[in-house]
């Protein structure tokens, strides 16, 4: 059976703009082997959450 690892990252602007610095981001927890599963937002706080397999 597989096991996840979960991890929430706080964004602000991150549906809003094609923000380099957001890409750069994301390109850096991809390569750190974290899946971006969901994107919520809640009142004025933009969340994204992340998997990746616990070995």
């Amino acid at each position: 059976m597989k096991k996840w690892e979960y991890m929430v990252q706080q964004v602000s602007g991150l549906l809003c703009s094609s923000n380099s610095e957001h890409k750069g981001k994301l390109d850096e927890y991809g390569k750190e082997g974290w899946e971006l599963v969901s994107v919520c937002c809640e009142g004025q706080f933009t969340f994204a959450y992340f998997k990746r397999p616990n070995e």
